[in-house]
């Protein structure tokens, strides 16, 4: 039974970044492992009323969700869709394995090997289509000049699952005293880092780029006592190595120069062009997934379908009232993090919610979404015990 959930569970992380029908049938199974434990046990009440503050707050939000649809006379199932999976796709996961966690069926070990499992898949696959122009996965095209994409949707995406993967390695080299790394695994942890690295630059993604950037300000800031020497050996050597490839490479020297001189890809436009619809309908915004029928940019923006930053996303799609009862829930969360003062924890936080102000919707993204769920396990399983997994 536990070797099955745990199959189930990384099959459900390692397909996450390409949300092939393995993504969603495992989703089901885990769900399915979940209810025969609940059956077996009958302990579930007793587990989420430990949890019931962070539920209610959930709540909230989908009330609003909800209740914006309903004012504004939403009947696209697509929307409805949306607010369905919020629920079970991503929150009810997130408690499903606080739950396993809290019952000793999975380890907070386990689902960290399987983060780093499907993202080194992804690195392998992106190096792969940068020498044959496509990934072995779903055959996507790119290269080194029109930009990787590994076995993603796109570059934005195949990015922001490299600079995730990127921080981690970096946070465990970091901290690897307290992740009790020997040499070999140490050595592992560079390679790997480097490898993410590189995808991460070739994906073009600029917004993917800030949030490994905010990462590592954070990190070294927050915990500046811990900074080898060695550590500002390797720093300075990668940024030579990166100057290179940036000095080098037209592509990406210009793709850097575009982020230098804030050229937002029409992000600019896009967001003044949501705040003319938001004053029109503040308090409650206009409903899940309307942008694209409603608010759009039209021929000066093509093929445009978001808004590019979760702030004006939510305002356009709840309004106000949705606005207060996010922050709220980020507020919350926030202070879990600072309460464990787990520097790395706190270093991923804020690195989210940069990307996010870029790119990466915090309403309909199915990959960003699954990966804060994953997150936000991390964050509150440290209410179920004394062990964690950096103690400061």
């Amino acid at each position: 039974m536990q070797i099955l959930t745990k199959f189930f569970i990384l099959i459900w992380v390692v397909f996450i970044p390409m949300k092939t029908s393995y993504y969603q049938i495992s989703a089901v199974l885990i769900m399915i492992m979940f209810f025969i434990e609940i059956f077996k046990k009958k302990d579930f009440y007793p587990f989420f009323i430990r949890y019931l503050d962070i539920s209610k707050t959930f709540s909230i939000i989908v009330f609003i969700m909800i209740l914006s649809n309903i004012l504004n006379h939403i009947t696209a199932l697509n929307s409805w869709i949306v607010i369905f999976q919020y629920v079970f796709r991503y929150f009810f996961i997130f408690i499903i394995f606080l739950y396993f966690y809290e019952k000793k069926i999975i380890s907070k070990k386990f689902l960290l090997v399987a983060v780093l499992i499907s993202l080194s898949i992804q690195a392998l696959d992106g190096s792969i289509q940068a020498i044959y122009n496509y990934d072995l996965f779903k055959h996507n095209l790119g290269s080194l000049n029109t930009g990787l994409t590994g076995g993603t949707s796109n570059r934005n995406i195949f990015g922001a699952f490299m600079a995730i993967g990127s921080s981690i390695m970096l946070g465990i080299i970091f901290y690897k005293n307290k992740f009790k790394l020997t040499i070999k695994y140490t050595i592992l942890g560079y390679i790997l880092m480097l490898l993410f690295q590189a995808n991460l630059l070739f994906s073009y993604s600029r917004a993917s780029w800030l949030f490994h950037i905010v990462f590592i300000i954070c990190i070294f800031a927050f915990d500046y006592k811990k900074i080898k020497l060695s550590y500002l050996y390797l720093l300075f050597l990668s940024g030579i190595f990166f100057f290179v490839l940036f000095y080098f490479d037209p592509s990406l020297s210009h793709r850097l120069n575009q982020l230098l001189n804030g050229y937002s890809s029409h992000r600019f436009e896009i967001w003044k062009n949501a705040i003319t619809f938001i004053k029109k309908s503040p308090i409650i915004g206009y409903g899940i997934m309307s942008y694209k029928s409603i608010g759009a940019p039209s021929s000066s923006v093509p093929y445009v379908t978001s808004i590019h930053n979760s702030i004006f996303e939510i305002l356009f799609f709840v309004g106000f009232l949705g606005l207060v009862a996010f922050t709220n829930m980020l507020y919350k969360i926030f202070k879990i993090v600072l309460k464990f003062k787990n520097k790395m924890y706190i270093s991923l936080f804020f690195a989210c919610l940069t990307i996010t102000q870029f790119d990466q919707s915090i309403i309909k993204s199915i990959t960003f979404l699954s990966s804060l769920a994953i997150f936000s396990f991390f964050i509150f399983s440290k209410k179920t015990d004394n062990t964690i997994l950096i103690k400061e």
